[in-house]
């Protein structure tokens, strides 16, 4: 029986790899490939959460084309974010 921790994970890569927008596919294919495995459960859970947002969006917000509005986790963005630039997360988000 799979844990909870591998059907969480699961469950952020089927919908990470499920995009309207080839363009954030790539993007989080690419910070999932190298933090996956380090992430916390719960930084599973907020990156589930935030991608509910259209991609649209998410790549605006990602970009700095436009700011995220209040209710955002702005720090799961920050993460990403944070990856593509210097290709590392910081050590805080993780267990």
């Amino acid at each position: 029986m799979a844990s909870r921790d591998d059907i969480i994970r699961k469950r952020l890569v089927f919908i990470a790899e499920r995009r309207s927008m080839s363009e954030m596919e790539q993007l989080l294919s690419r910070f999932l490939a190298g933090q996956l495995d380090q992430l916390t459960d719960e930084a599973c859970e907020r990156m589930i959460l935030l991608l509910q947002q259209s991609d649209l969006d998410l790549l605006d917000w990602l970009s700095g084309f436009r700011e995220p509005p209040v209710g955002v986790d702005r720090e799961v963005l920050g993460w990403m974010v944070g990856y593509r630039t210097v290709s590392q997360t910081p050590s805080v988000l993780f267990s």
